[in-house]
């Protein structure tokens, strides 16, 4: 077994114990997030180099498979801000006209892990803080859908770890693979 697949088998190992866990108290997010970052912007930049790519069928209620493309990982005060490229792939011989909701191509909220550090990080979600109503992942993704061949940028934000970390792994369900070491960057 490589050190990269023994790794994956730990880090699932790891998501699966540490599932639960909260990691203390909620961090102060009384700052204001820049939404030109995230935003309501759908498209993604075709010269953006990804950081990670990989196709795969798609893990939800949609047919076909999905390009998947990491695009950035970074962290700014108390929140760290995750990119990514969704693609769904045309299907020979079927109507490609009809679009694909981000979520029937992923069907989970990805999930980051620091395996070294033992610890999860989960999407902040506007039901679990209501103050951060309006830049939580819900209010721009959840009924966000695509035309096949049209990138569609995901993106979420995450409690910034508090430890200063070089890379994390990212899981987006348990049928694709595991994308490892995503480099942080630090702002």
């Amino acid at each position: 077994m490589s050190g990269r697949v023994a790794w994956g088998a730990v880090g699932a190992a790891l998501l699966i114990a540490l599932a639960g866990c909260t990691g203390g108290p909620a961090p102060d997010r009384s700052a204001t997030v820049d939404r030109s970052v995230a935003g309501y912007v759908d498209q993604v930049d075709p010269a953006e180099q990804p950081i990670a790519e990989f196709t795969a069928d798609a893990a939800g209620d949609a047919d076909g498979q999905v390009k998947v493309q990491v695009l950035s990982l970074e962290v700014t005060g108390d929140v760290m801000l995750l990119r990514v490229a969704l693609t769904p792939l045309p299907i020979a011989g079927k109507d490609s006209s009809d679009d694909v909701g981000v979520f029937k191509m992923i069907a989970s909220q990805p999930v980051l892990s620091d395996v070294e550090h033992m610890v999860v990080y989960q999407q902040l979600s506007d039901q679990e803080y209501p103050y951060i109503k309006g830049w939580a992942v819900e209010d721009i993704t959840t009924s966000s859908s695509t035309p096949r061949g049209v990138p569609f940028l995901y993106w979420a934000y995450y409690d910034a770890p508090k430890d200063h970390v070089g890379q994390l792994d990212l899981t987006f369900n348990d049928t694709w693979p595991v994308v490892e070491d995503v480099p942080v960057v630090w702002s």
